[in-house]
């Protein structure tokens, strides 16, 4: 007869399954050591008398991209190194809406303060919130909201009223707005020829140093000819162009230069400041100019200011309102976090008798960075690192098992 061994491997296995993690670390199968970069270095204790491989747990503590497992017989890499954690973004926040405060509550009176373009100006008036009926062009009687000349002051010659807003921090706690753009909505109209007035919004530095400026003004005292006025701050302060309208409501459709910006019905408008450029929107397009000295000039504070003759007998305008605001600034720095291949909980296992790689049970063997494989760990005590994204400095749980091969 024939009598047939048949020897699988020619050693033998241990019956139970030694499991090294942070519950049993520091005891005769090894330690685990999380290390403050987010690596963690391990030491197995193999009291077997050959090689044997591993099976090893990854519990993610944080977003995570890549991870390296070092042994003394080799590395096997997973994910991608370069994978970042995130981007810095930019965006725009809005700092202030009169459509969430109403009454404009937030700007405060700026009365005897100076007026930041205009020298000798006067500024003790009053201007605030006001609501009020009035009959339209066309007979019909509507109401009026917004900011408005109260009282243009006892000051004589060129007077008027001041309140102002500082701007709130960005997202990140930072003031001021280089880059800075404002959307508001204007309504000026006589009703007696004649009537004067100036209404402006301005745009200063954190030390009321004038930047920029969009107002209205009309100093004619006979007939009813306005203009709608750009003023800029630099080495070139002062108005830099004025555009004549009628000062009327908009009814007079044959005129040329008929009031069809500033009327009841309309009034939307807008000011950019983009570094150095300055946009004013007038009828369909922006006039824009460069003034490099206020490239890097942040804007702080805005302010409105309403204000008239004292010698004109005619008196100010009937209508002069801001009717809304709000503004914002541009280009924010913000960080983004992106999605990353391992995330917070994710669970990696890594089988290296076989090769195989899984992330939360669903195979992932593709995420094996080529020319680098599973190893096995030697008899004795040895040595294990683990390497997470570089970013990451909050180690995983790390969880070890294996079985004692003996010749």
């Amino acid at each position: 007869g024939t009598l047939t061994f048949i020897v699988p491997e020619g050693h033998a296995y241990s019956t139970y399954t030694n499991v090294l993690n942070s519950d049993n670390s520091g005891g005769v199968d090894g330690s685990i050591t999380p290390n403050a970069d987010g690596s963690v270095d391990i030491t197995i204790n193999n009291q077997g008398t050959l090689p044997t491989w591993i099976d090893l747990k990854l519990t993610n503590n944080h977003d995570n991209g890549y991870f390296a497992v070092i042994g003394l017989k080799g590395a096997l890499e997973l994910g991608n190194r370069e994978e970042v954690d995130g981007v810095t973004i930019q965006h725009s926040d809005v700092l202030y809406d009169s459509k969430t405060d109403p009454k404009f509550s937030k700007f405060v009176s700026a009365a005897g303060r100076p007026h930041p373009e205009w020298t000798g100006a006067g500024t003790n008036g009053t201007i605030g919130y006001q609501e009020y009926n009035y009959k339209s062009s066309n007979g019909q009687q509507k109401t009026m909201k917004g900011v408005k000349l109260i009282d243009p002051g006892s000051q004589t010659g060129f007077r008027g009223g001041m309140t102002e807003l500082v701007l709130p921090p960005d997202s990140n706690g930072d003031s001021g707005a280089v880059n800075f753009y404002a959307w508001f909505r204007l309504f000026t109209w006589t009703t007696v020829l004649g009537q004067t007035g100036v209404m402006q919004i301005l745009f200063t530095d954190e030390n009321d140093n004038f930047v920029a400026g969009y107002g209205t003004l009309k100093d004619d005292k006979t007939g009813n000819i306005g203009t709608v006025g750009f003023w800029i701050g630099g080495d070139k302060k002062g108005q830099w162009k004025h555009i004549p309208y009628v000062a009327n409501n908009g009814e007079q459709t044959g005129l040329k230069d008929n009031n069809t910006m500033l009327n009841d019905n309309r009034g939307q408008l807008d000011f950019a400041k983009q570094g150095a450029t300055l946009g004013f929107y007038w009828k369909g397009g922006h006039q824009t100019i460069v003034v490099p000295e206020l490239e890097n000039v942040a804007i702080h504070k805005v302010k409105f200011f309403f204000g008239n003759w004292s010698t004109n007998p005619r008196g100010t305008m009937t209508h002069m309102v801001i009717r809304d605001f709000w503004c914002r600034k541009d280009f924010v720095n913000t960080w983004n976090d992106l999605p990353n291949r391992y995330k917070n909980g994710s669970v990696v296992e890594i089988d290296m008798a076989s090769g195989n790689v899984s992330k939360d049970g669903i195979s992932a063997i593709t995420e094996v960075v080529n020319g680098t494989e599973p190893f096995s760990i030697p008899p004795g005590i040895s040595q294990i690192k683990i390497i997470q994204s570089s970013w990451n400095n909050t180690p995983p749980d790390v969880e070890i098992s294996w079985k004692e091969r003996i010749l």
